[in-house]
């Protein structure tokens, strides 16, 4: 289910790269990671391997602040430091933000982080927010 939700996200999104973690005793454990097919094959291995098993705790990502919030985050490229966490890697996507959404189990505990790093500021982080939606609905 996890590939197949990946799968949907990033071909709705237009992404340049879509990553799918659960949640873990604390932790963020990516289960899926797809690039677009233009990214730098260092940008492609060396994300997921960064990425692999994340403390909630490591602020300078997106998926982090989703995790202990909650909620829909947006990170845009042009807001974050180039050379450390979700702006290092957005520039290494070559994307310009990126939409991370949790997904809650009925008691509100959270179970996954899905986000899709995107090209563009203008559509707003609802229209991506409400694709990961619909996946998670598709899929889980």
């Amino acid at each position: 289910m996890v590939i197949k939700s990946i799968n949907y996200v990033h071909k709705h999104a237009d992404a340049r790269a879509t990553g799918c973690w659960r949640y873990e005793n604390g932790r963020l454990i990516l289960e899926h990671f797809q690039a677009c097919s233009e990214m730098s094959p260092d940008v492609a291995i060396g994300f997921p391997k960064a990425t692999a098993d994340v403390p909630v705790t490591d602020t300078g990502l997106g998926i982090v602040l989703a995790a202990r919030s909650k909620a829909v985050t947006e990170y845009r490229s042009i807001d974050l430091p180039p050379d450390a966490g979700s702006g290092y890697w957005l520039r290494g996507f070559e994307a310009d933000r990126s939409v991370a959404v949790p997904m809650l189990n009925d008691q509100g505990e959270l179970i996954r982080i899905l986000s899709v790093a995107v090209v563009g500021l203008e559509t707003p982080s609802e229209f991506y927010s409400g694709i990961i939606q619909a996946a998670y609905q598709l899929y889980f």
